[in-house]
């Protein structure tokens, strides 16, 4: 018997909601849940059951009870041995997703450079940059505003790059608050949850967004490079051959 489950559902708030809606985020977890999970073994959590409404937004996950795991804390910063369990882990979900872009089971998950992300992301980006700046004027170091515009313009190509070479199903908000370490041998090492963004892109991508936004500053410098190689490595040890690391680094 189940002792315990644990329940998601979505927000009450209607505001929260008409977002979650507009980036179909409900919808993509149950898909998830429901169509891809199971082939990605102890890597998610076990999922009992899934179901939503495009319509209202309502939706539902049931969930095994990871409360005994460690939870990760984005405000406390990552090491380097989670940081290397977390790349290794969703190298291996790149791998079984590897040109998820030329792949009937993952017709519909949403591109990089599609209107989802670069009209609705990209779009938000350009239009909330001015205001985030006004707003946090006295924390913005000078060059970061100088760079503000340039990047903002430039949201088109970058969305044209990351589109480009081969693709995978990316997690899409890879980072440690969604990740959940096991702490006895009866448990998964490693367990990412919130598949709320599954998006089409360079897999990379979820490694880019780990190292920039988990980790301490003096810890990645230290160690990104050699986590990009145990990200690529894991690639290759699961069958991607047309993939070199240097490619992978730039």
């Amino acid at each position: 018997p189940i002792a315990a489950v644990v329940l998601k559902f979505a927000t009450e708030n209607p505001g929260n909601r008409a977002v979650a809606q507009g980036f179909a985020m409900y919808e993509r977890e149950v898909r998830f849940f429901s169509e891809l999970a199971s082939g990605m073994g102890d890597l998610v959590p076990r999922c009992y059951y899934a179901a939503g409404d495009a319509a209202t937004g309502d939706m539902v996950c049931v969930f095994e009870d990871l409360s005994d795991y460690r939870a990760g804390d984005q405000t406390q910063g990552s090491t380097l041995a989670d940081a290397e369990l977390a790349v290794s882990a969703i190298a291996q979900i790149h791998a079984g997703t590897w040109n998820a872009d030329q792949r009937e089971e993952f017709a519909g998950w949403p591109p990089i450079d599609g209107p989802l992300y670069l009209g609705g992301f990209g779009a938000g980006v350009a239009a909330g940059l001015e205001p985030a700046l006004a707003a946090f004027s006295d924390s913005v170091v000078p060059a970061v505003a100088a760079a503000g515009p340039r990047i903002r313009d430039a949201i088109p190509e970058l969305h044209a790059r990351m589109a480009s070479g081969a693709q995978a199903l990316a997690h899409g908000d890879f980072r440690l608050d969604n990740f959940m370490f096991g702490t006895r041998p009866d448990q998964h090492p490693f367990v990412v949850l919130d598949f709320q963004a599954p998006i089409i892109t360079k897999g990379v991508h979820d490694v880019a967004y780990l190292l920039s936004q988990s980790l301490d500053t003096g810890v990645r410098r230290q160690s990104e490079r050699r986590l990009v190689e145990r990200y690529h490595a894991t690639l290759v040890a699961h069958g991607v051959t047309d993939y070199d690391l240097e490619t992978c680094w730039e």
